[in-house]
This record gives structure tokens, C-alpha cells and sequence, in this order.
């Protein structure tokens, strides 16, 4: 079974326009394992495991196949879990600084819009600070969680390069990044402000939090989700983050999205080309609230149009990479004959060779 055959079959299993297909596979116990493993490694192992268990417990050749990602799903739990704690630390540090601090991407999605923090893997933590605050956050976060300097360095390029966050913090052995803005498809769609009034309050007490409302959140996933599109593929929980969105009334999803194309006109071409193939893995009545709230037609989902082959990013990243050593070598002479420059200049090429070669 090839990673294709793989990923088809996730992609029948996670989506909400349930197939009958589903209830006809039947997989060798190897089989089992290797699907549940690449469902873990695309983040929806819980999703995929929950999705059998509510739909698709007439076939009960998908029992192996449940054993294998139940377990999965438990260490997704663990993690999800300890994520979650640190995101509080965080938010209790700077709160009590008067710092107003807002979840941010995954760590959002997981604790706001799924219906069980299993559902949705976090890597790093993205936080949301106003720009006034970020500095100011960040040194705080440095007093409390001091970093190598190895780390700080290498960050400290990165995030130059990107111009939306400050260098990452390794903080209980995850990385922490806070934004003062929120980075999309390419300049133009690039949010600065206005964010105040898209955020939104969930959860009560001492585990109440801030972060998009729906339609701000779909906008950051479609513009950002078409960025990643282009550069590396998708994970198959990008998928589930729009279901988990848009699996709600139909009137109050076809909302969201007309809502979402509000918020910057410059990006709606990518959010609409997005939308319409999303929505064709939706229920078939919220996919046709959809459409026909924004005038647009469903495109059946190609898988090519979301999962690119590392091997064919790869080739991408290198003539990125040879494009962006061209540019620096012009810099270099100048940056070599100033002190203290040069082992900065060293942290740069190896930054390039790391996401040159980095498997995502």
C-alpha cells in the first residue's frame, strides 16, 4: 500500500460527507498500522478514529483499524494536554503584566472550535500579541524561560525574514512564537490591524482564553493554507480545521465564509479557489448553503491540489534556496569584513541548508 493509497483512504474516512465506500474497505492488520501511522503523522488519528466510531461501525473489518488508532489517539491526548498547560502558564505570565495575549492558529483551532483537544495535534504555540506588546512579551517570556544561545540565534534570522513574530521560545520543550500580526498568502493579504474585532472569548474562569471568531479564522487558514499549498502541501488536519468550523447550521456557515471575504478583498480569489474544493467534503446541504451564498460552484477535491510529495517540494525549497544564496553572497564581502558578523553570516547558510532539506 503506497502513501497515496494511504491518504486516499484518510480522505474518505476524516471527510464529513460520509461514503459508502468507507464501509466496504477492509485492510490487513500490517495495513491497519500503516494507515493509523500516517494518520498520526498528518494530525488526525483522533479525527479518523472518532469519524468510525460515529459513521461506520457496521463494518466490523475497521476494528484493527480502530485498535491501531486508538492508542495513537491517547498519546495525541497526552500531548494535547500538555500543550494546553503551557498556553496557560503563558497567558497567566503576561496577564499578570497586563499583556492581552490571544491563541493563535493550532493551538486555536484545538481549544476553541473542536468539540475534544484530541481531535487536533499542535507542533509549536502561535500567540497573538498587539504590536505595542510584543517586545515588551517577549522579554518577559526571556526573563522566565531563558533560551541557548544557539537557538536565539538562529530564530532571531527567521523570524527577520518573515516579519510577523519575534524569535520562537523553547518553553517546557515547545516552541513558542508570538505574532503582532498574522502572516497570509503574500504582503498584500498581510492582516496589521483590525484584529480586535474578530476575537473573541471561549471557555469560562481560570481556562477562558481569547482568539479569532470564525470568519477571522477562516480567512487566516484559507490565505495561510494556500501559502503552505504552494510551498509544501497541506496536512490532512488542515482539513479537519474547516470542518471543524463549518460542520454548524448551514445559514451560519455559508455566514461565515461571506464574512471571511469581507475582511480583505485582495485575498478572496484564494479563499473562494479554496472553499470550493473544502466544501465538496462538507455535508451536502452546508456545502450548498455555501454556494449559493457566494455564487460559486463545488469543485470536487483533488487530492494533488493539497498534498505535494516531499520529494517534489524538495526540488522547490533548493532553487528557493539557490535563489536566496545568490542574493546573500552580494552581502557577504561586506558582512565578513564587519566583526562579530561573520558567525551570524554562518547561522544563515545553515538556516538555508535546514529548510532546504527539512522533511515536513
Amino acid at each position: 500500500m503506497t502513501e497515496s493509497d494511504i491518504d486516499d483512504i484518510l480522505l474518505k474516512i476524516c471527510s464529513l460527507r460520509h461514503s459508502d465506500e468507507v464501509n466496504k474497505f477492509s485492510f490487513a492488520e500490517s495495513d491497519c498500522l500503516l494507515i493509523a501511522q500516517r494518520a498520526a503523522s498528518q494530525g488526525v488519528a483522533a479525527w479518523a478514529l472518532n469519524q468510525l466510531n460515529l459513521f461506520y461501525t457496521d463494518n466490523e473489518s475497521l476494528v484493527p483499524l480502530r485498535q491501531s488508532l486508538k492508542g495513537l489517539s491517547l498519546a495525541s491526548l497526552a500531548d494535547s494536554q500538555r500543550k494546553c498547560s503551557v498556553f496557560f502558564k503563558i497567558v497567566k505570565i503576561l496577564s499578570d503584566s497586563e499583556i492581552r495575549v490571544s491563541a493563535l492558529k493550532g493551538i486555536a483551532m484545538m481549544m476553541g472550535y473542536y468539540p475534544d483537544i484530541s481531535f487536533r495535534t499542535v507542533g509549536d504555540i502561535d500567540l497573538l500579541v498587539a504590536h505595542a506588546d510584543a517586545y515588551r512579551a517577549h522579554s518577559i517570556l526571556l526573563q522566565h524561560f531563558p533560551q541557548e544561545m544557539r537557538h536565539k540565534a538562529r530564530t532571531n534570522i527567521l523570524s527577520e525574514t518573515i516579519r510577523t513574530h519575534l524569535p520562537g521560545l523553547m518553553i517546557d520543550d515547545v516552541l513558542v512564537e508570538l505574532h503582532y500580526n498574522i502572516y497570509s498568502a503574500d504582503n498584500s493579504k498581510r492582516l496589521k490591524d483590525g484584529f480586535e474585532q474578530h476575537i473573541k472569548t471561549f471557555g469560562e474562569g481560570e481556562r477562558a482564553f481569547s482568539a479569532f471568531d470564525e470568519p477571522l479564522m477562516l480567512y487566516h487558514l484559507a490565505t495561510h493554507a494556500v501559502k503552505s499549498r504552494r510551498q509544501k502541501g497541506l496536512r490532512l488536519n488542515w482539513l479537519t480545521d474547516f470542518f471543524a468550523i463549518l460542520n454548524v447550521e448551514p445559514e451560519m456557515a455559508a455566514d461565515f465564509c461571506a464574512n471571511a471575504l469581507k475582511i480583505n478583498e485582495k485575498a478572496n480569489k484564494d479563499i473562494v479557489g479554496f472553499l470550493q474544493r473544502v466544501v465538496s467534503l462538507l455535508p451536502e446541504n452546508i456545502s450548498s448553503a455555501i454556494c449559493k451564498n457566494l455564487n460559486i460552484s463545488e469543485i470536487i477535491l483533488d487530492k494533488a491540489y493539497l498534498l505535494n510529495t516531499h520529494e517534489g517540494t524538495k526540488t522547490g525549497r533548493f532553487r528557493k534556496v539557490r535563489a536566496l544564496n545568490s542574493i546573500i553572497r552580494g552581502m557577504s564581502r561586506e558582512l565578513k569584513k564587519q566583526k562579530g558578523l561573520s558567525a551570524k553570516w554562518h547561522h544563515l547558510k545553515d538556516m538555508l541548508h535546514d529548510i532546504a532539506t527539512r522533511k515536513r
